[in-house]
């Protein structure tokens, strides 16, 4: 569960979604509301400037026609070519173009104004089969268990990791041959949990405490977790910590195990990878994120795998439904602070 949210449910693997779903509905965690356009008209500067581009649909590249394209009071219609053009926009800073259209999801770009901008290019998510904003919003949003949705905390660069490999509670030794196997899940992993934009960087051992650094994940292993979980994550990039319970003597069950992976760990880290990555819990959370029998890393569903590749065709710091940021400043304040931390499973 998010930590700070207040739409919770307690989540155990193996719990039946059904239950999950009447959970959401009592806690009013359905909201499909939408966040309104960046520039409210009256507030939004004129001038003497012009912007063309075209709005095409998101992966097809095929031009959507009849969307309604506005920057503040400028508003225009695209042709069946799906092009466009704005006039009276400002000639200087940065601005937002919304476009919408029946049948797709509110598009919001931001561009560099000039006297004349050419060549801008607008794609829309069609809101259909396989694309679900429902789901869309539960795994890249927190929908189901934040009061408000979050931007994309997607990785900006490939992500690190610095394995601590001495408990924090007994001071045991993990030894190397665990580690390798959990390496091997998030090998497969991070490409399909990011469309193929992201892979594994490096990978480091060790025995003493680190501090996070930027483009490193710190993996902590206890025998008792301290917040009696089986792993506890912060969600998305550039930096984080995974929090994982490691004991051997633990008997795998459907309950702590339900792809019979080698081992309970494996089971955890499986899913714990998808949190790294920038997402949440939806409600099928053994069969949205896990890879599949034996937690090899890749295999997930396609849902998930679809979705989690528009995840990573946007920008960081994208907000609901499907606006992007201003500016790169915008765009890492968005994330700025410490990052949600996910608990997944009780001990």
């Amino acid at each position: 569960m998010h930590t700070s949210a207040s739409c919770r449910s307690p989540l155990r693997v193996g719990r039946v979604a059904a239950g999950l779903v009447a959970a959401a509905i009592t806690l009013g965690c359905t909201s499909t509301s939408t966040a309104p356009n960046p520039i409210e008209p009256g507030d939004a500067p004129t001038g003497s400037g012009t912007i063309s581009g075209v709005v095409t649909s998101h992966l097809t590249g095929v031009p959507v026609a009849g969307a309604t394209v506005s920057m503040g009071v400028s508003a225009t219609v695209t042709n069946a070519a799906g092009e466009f053009t704005l006039t009276s926009t400002p000639t200087s800073g940065v601005g937002n173009i919304i476009a919408s259209a029946p049948g797709f999801v509110l598009r919001g770009v931001s561009v560099t104004l000039a006297a004349q901008r050419t060549g801008i290019q607008i794609d829309m998510i069609r809101d259909a089969a396989p694309f679900s904003l429902q789901f869309y919003r539960a795994w890249a949003r927190d929908l189901f268990s934040s009061v408000e949705m979050q931007t994309l905390r997607t990785w900006t660069k490939n992500p690190n990791f610095y394995f601590k490999t001495s408990l924090e509670d007994t001071g045991a030794i993990v030894p190397a041959d665990v580690i390798a196997r959990i390496v091997s899940n998030f090998t497969g992993s991070i490409p399909e949990l990011s469309g193929g934009k992201r892979a594994i960087g490096m990978v480091e051992t060790g025995t003493d405490a680190r501090e996070i650094q930027d483009g490193w994940v710190n993996v902590l292993f206890y025998q008792v977790t301290p917040s009696r979980s089986l792993g506890s994550t912060s969600v998305g990039g550039d930096a984080g910590q995974m929090v994982l319970f490691y004991a051997p003597e633990l008997l795998s069950t459907p309950q702590n195990n339900p792809f019979g992976c080698d081992t309970v760990l494996e089971a955890i880290v499986d899913h714990e990878i998808t949190h790294v990555m920038g997402y949440f819990h939806t409600l099928d959370i053994v069969g949205d994120t896990f890879s599949g029998p034996g937690c090899a890393g890749s295999g997930r569903p396609d849902n998930t795998q679809f979705h989690s590749a528009i995840a990573y065709a946007r920008p960081r710091g994208n907000r609901d439904p499907d606006l992007d940021p201003n500016t790169v400043v915008q765009m890492q304040a968005s994330v700025a602070g410490s990052p949600p931390v996910v608990f997944c499973f009780r001990q």
